[in-house]
């Protein structure tokens, strides 16, 4: 079954950078690594849960 968190997709938005990669201040995002998402930590990124 899909996760619905992620709706399958294993990953999530970064909610700090909302998806940027990076802050105007800060540069790159230190939370998602400037990659603009996140692994889903409800299915831990494989977008299935059982």
């Amino acid at each position: 079954m899909d996760c619905f968190t992620c709706q399958g997709n294993g990953e999530l938005e970064c909610p700090k950078c909302n998806g940027t990669g990076h802050h105007q201040r800060e540069g790159c995002c230190q939370n998602c690594e400037g990659q603009g998402c996140l692994s889903c930590s409800r299915c831990n990124g494989n977008g299935r849960i059982d």
